[in-house]
């Protein structure tokens, strides 16, 4: 039997209580005529009208699972991932539903944004699945169904229709094109910086670990891009790439200029150093020394032994490092609509710039969607990859 640690039993009771007071704050959706214009604010039960009622039945019985499971009244504790992606799916759908009932005639200019009562209730039952997947006895495949549920309901809303008149998936439909190629781009500069500071890593960790006096010189270094706020070191590498671009006008062919993708393609590289050049770090100092004098004694050279002991027994904390520079470098990237690279800060800047609302709640969703999806499928891999390295499973 799985006992749910004091953690992780805050997480369903803070998903509950937030899904409660958003119940009762009462500013569940707002009718709008039109992307700018207020309108009519409605709580939940004004908003969801009949199905309302299937809701809360739905809800009473995801609590009851809930409280039988502390309780250890019910053994079987992967009951509670249905239980949570069934009320969440009439949770989102029935929003969807009321929302169009709701502008009929209204003219096609008409939408509904969601208040702040949804979103309270969206943060509740999201926690609610992070306490599924952990008390689940296989939490990696629950994380899974988990998502692959949330992705395929909020799909089926959006494809079907359902959800057409919800203001923000009304703004993505209308800006779908533009919308998309921002996100590729914001994942084309993530990939990429992330990439160009795992190599960067390895050559800094690898030197700090054969040259212990170079090691606390190479933390400072990695430390550094830390240490400056990210729109201060935007800044200061705008300078020098500025006067650099206007000595050499050829290196603007290429792509090197002060603003646009090669700026931000420095900072989001730096700020990847540092956990991928400690994790790495680390990775070869925890090597046993037998193991390397062993190699050394059946004649490999130093190049063998780096390519055939040490980054083979290191490869666990190499994927740890990289992982957590990823989901990172995801974040930091919508910094890079600030100088013109692009990607989903240049979506979230043009709705603040536009007084749209819609526009900010889209571009960070995307950012956050992006970052969680990578990072489960990256930490599932990452469980796997211990497995049969090491024998290790992990429970991230």
């Amino acid at each position: 039997m799985i006992k749910p640690s004091t953690n992780n039993q805050i997480n369903d009771r803070a998903g509950v209580l937030f899904i409660l007071i958003g119940l009762l704050i009462g500013r569940y959706m707002m009718i709008r005529p039109n992307r700018i214009e207020n309108g009519a604010l409605l709580n939940f039960i004004t908003a969801l009208e009949s199905t309302a009622v299937l809701f809360g039945a739905v809800f009473v019985v995801m609590l009851i699972v809930i409280f039988l499971i502390h309780t250890n009244r019910i053994k079987k504790k992967w009951l509670l991932v249905p239980s949570v992606i069934l009320t969440f799916g009439i949770f989102i759908l029935s929003t969807g539903i009321s929302a169009s009932n709701h502008i009929v005639g209204l003219g096609s200019s008409a939408r509904v944004s969601l208040g702040i009562s949804f979103w309270l209730m969206f943060a509740g039952f999201l926690l609610i699945m992070v306490q599924a997947t952990h008390i689940n006895p296989r939490p990696q495949l629950a994380r899974f169904i988990i998502l692959l549920s949330v992705i395929l309901i909020i799909g089926l809303g959006y494809s079907s229709g359902l959800l057409k008149d919800i203001s923000i998936l009304k703004e993505l439909n209308s800006k779908s094109d533009r919308i998309w190629d921002e996100m590729v781009r914001h994942l084309q500069l993530a990939v990429f910086s992330t990439l160009t500071g795992l190599v960067l890593s390895l050559t800094l960790a690898y030197r700090a670990y054969h040259k212990p006096a170079l090691e606390n010189l190479i933390r400072t270094f990695v430390n550094i891009a830390q240490v400056i706020p990210t729109l201060s070191f935007l800044g200061l590498i705008m300078i020098p790439l500025t006067a650099l671009s206007n000595s050499f006008p050829w290196l603007k062919t290429i792509g090197i200029s002060g603003i646009g993708f090669f700026p931000a393609y420095i900072v989001l590289t730096m700020y990847t150093l540092l956990p991928m050049t400690n994790n790495i770090l680390a990775g070869l100092k925890s090597i046993n020394k037998d193991i390397l004098q062993a190699a050394a004694g059946m004649g490999m050279n130093r190049k063998q032994q780096l390519f055939q002991v040490e980054l083979p027994l290191s490869i666990p904390a190499i994927y740890s490092g990289f992982r957590t520079a990823v989901v990172q470098a995801v974040g930091n990237t919508i910094l890079a609509g600030l100088v013109g690279g692009g990607g989903l800060g240049s979506i979230l800047f043009l709705g603040l710039a536009q007084s749209a609302p819609d526009l900010v709640v889209i571009s960070a969703l995307l950012v956050v969607s992006i970052a969680f999806i990578l990072n489960t499928g990256l930490s599932v891999f990452e469980s796997l990859l211990r497995k049969r390295i090491t024998g290790e499973v992990t429970h991230d």
